[in-house]
This record gives C-alpha cells, structure tokens and sequence, in this order.
C-alpha cells in the first residue's frame, strides 16, 4: 500500500464519519451548529450543515491522521505494516468513535438534565431549557468522538511504530 492510498483513505473515513455523525447530531440539536460555530454557509438546514461540518470538523485530523500513519506504516527501509491489521485497527478505531459519540452523548444529556452541569452563557441565555439539554448531549459527543479519534490514532501510531521497529 502506497503512502498516497493511506493518507486518502484515513482522510475520506475521517470526513465520512464526520459527514454521518453530524447528520445525526445536527438533527438532534441544530442550534449547536447554528450558535456553537461560526457562520460559513447562513442556514438552519440540518443537512446542509451536517455536510459543511462534517467535512470542515475532520478533514485536517484525517490528513494528519493519514499523513503519519502512512509515514509509520510503509516509511522507511522494512517491509511494510501489514495491510490486513491496518484496516482492522482503522475499523475499530471507527467504531469505537462511534460508540464513545453515543456514550459521551448520553452522559452529556443525563448530566445537564439533572442538573450536575450546565452550560456556559452565552449559550445558557439564548437557548431554550429543552434545548439546553440537547445541546449539551450534542456537545458532549463530539467531544467523546474526537477524544477517541485521537487517543486511537495515537494509540495505532504507536503500534505501528513499534511493530516496524522491531523487524529487521
């Protein structure tokens, strides 16, 4: 596998994930686009801002993500990081976002509902009570998917790394 054929593949899963959790978060809580980011594209459409999102909240991680794991994995002198086991940790490096976006998502809601925690102003003055909440869950998972993105990036750098070191 060529250096080229990694850093596209990590970088189109990375916007293609980014592309599928923002259509569902932004459906969830569309105020956390519409206040929480900056204005790029003026719209309240939930797609639209779930496309523009996606792809403007993943495409530099996957590069970078990409650009390293394509350094570690066929840089160098040795033979290559084996293709089978580097599409396999790059699978359940997604799902594993995909499940920490849930889980942190939940916490988020429970935590804002009951009270525990609250968001900040401006946005605990513009919004709604209901919509706090959802806020809050919406906000909550894209920082869960984004601490698993990276701890598992890191987490497969180092493996890689460490495999190829270790051969001749």
């Amino acid at each position: 596998m060529t250096r080229w054929k990694i850093v596209l593949l990590c970088t189109s899963l990375a916007v293609l994930y980014g592309i599928a959790h923002d259509q569902v978060t932004a459906r969830i809580c569309v105020e956390y686009f519409t206040f929480g980011h900056p204005i790029i594209i003026r719209t309240e459409s939930p797609t639209i801002l779930g496309l523009e999102w996606g792809v403007l909240g993943t495409l530099a991680g996957g590069l970078l993500v990409g650009y390293l794991l394509a350094r570690y994995a066929v840089g160098g002198n040795g033979p290559p990081y084996p293709k089978a086991a580097l599409y396999r940790s790059i699978a359940v490096l997604f799902g594993c976002m995909g499940l920490a976006a849930i889980l942190a998502g939940l916490l988020g809601y429970v935590l804002q509902r009951h009270g525990w925690i609250s968001l900040p102003e401006p946005y605990s003055q513009v919004l709604r009570a209901d919509r706090q909440t959802r806020f809050m869950a919406v906000w909550w998972a894209h920082g869960g998917s984004y601490l698993a993105a990276y701890a598992g990036a890191g987490i497969i750098l180092w493996r890689v790394w460490k495999a190829r070191r270790r051969r001749p």
